[in-house]
């Protein structure tokens, strides 16, 4: 009996969600047992939050706004100037995604420096 697209479909959806949820209920497992050793050990749970560490929210929200400007320069490349748009969509996001990067570590390595003249 030949399974239907539907059922195929059903049947991927499920087990990803399943893969997914499970995999988030180990990290979030593994995180609180690390937390509850350092809280038994006396080890503050401070200890990971580096000052002038730049925060990794900081840097994702960076990377975020920069592929938005990514795909807005792609589809202007792509309406206006009539570049091929597998070529703009995918330059323009890898481009402007790298940039974001490069410019998050600038920032980065700036706040550590101004800790270190700081302290």
């Amino acid at each position: 009996m030949p399974m239907g697209p539907f059922v195929v479909a059903a049947l991927f959806i499920i087990s990803t969600g399943t893969t997914t949820f499970y995999l988030i209920y180990i990290f979030f497992k593994t995180r609180h047992k690390e937390r509850m050793a350092k809280i038994e050990n006396g080890i503050p749970l401070q200890e990971d939050l580096i000052p002038g560490k730049f925060p990794f929210g900081m840097r994702a929200g960076i990377v975020a706004a920069a592929i938005g400007v990514g795909v807005f320069v792609a589809n202007l490349l792509d309406n206006s100037f009539y570049v091929d748009d597998e070529v703009a969509y995918v330059g323009c996001i890898f481009l402007f995604g790298g940039l974001s990067l490069v410019f998050s570590y600038l920032i980065e390595m700036k706040r550590i420096e101004k800790t270190a003249t700081d302290a």
